[in-house]
């Protein structure tokens, strides 16, 4: 299978995960709130559209993640994200996080992209599978043309530490 890999993503494209099922428990929760790290620096995250859910890690479909997963995940290391048609996420750079397991839940989203220092474009990608994003590179999603759901996994490792060993 072709994968990509360079200093922005890691595609791990056969990884298998209940897609549907995660879907369907995200679309059944009312929880969803305002990223905490945007609302700590009082940004309104209306207009983005964009809410974060932290499931349990002991639910059941979370577990079925964690277990393909060949690294030791501290607690916490899961996250929904919603972001609705016509908003945007934010261009950030994650504060705790090198390396973010992206598992798309829906199809066909908008891309993802990082800029340098002066807003320029470095690298685009639309995710056609599950992709490890280097999160300490500044990256975000200009405009989401349809809405759009993942599974976030926090992987406790560098960057230049991923293999493919690390999932099962």
């Amino acid at each position: 299978m072709k994968t990509l890999a360079n200093e922005f993503v890691y595609e791990v494209l056969d990884f298998q995960y209940p897609k549907q099922e995660i879907f369907e428990y995200a679309l059944n929760h009312t929880e969803w709130k305002p990223n905490i790290w945007y609302t700590a620096a009082n940004v309104d995250l209306t207009q983005a559209k964009w809410w974060d859910y932290y499931p349990s890690d002991d639910c059941p479909i979370i577990k079925q993640v964690s277990n393909a997963i060949n690294v030791e995940l501290p607690p916490g290391s899961y996250k929904l994200v919603k972001t609705l048609k016509g908003g945007h996420l934010p261009y950030h750079i994650d504060p705790e996080r090198e390396c973010v397991f992206m598992l798309p839940l829906t199809d066909d989203n908008s891309g993802i992209e990082w800029i340098d220092e002066n807003r320029k474009p470095l690298y685009r990608h639309t995710y056609i599978g599950p992709t490890i994003i280097n999160a300490k590179i500044k990256h975000g999603v200009p405009y989401v043309d349809k809405d759009r759901y993942f599974l976030q996994v926090n992987i406790p490792v560098k960057w230049n530490e991923l293999s493919p060993e690390l999932f099962r």
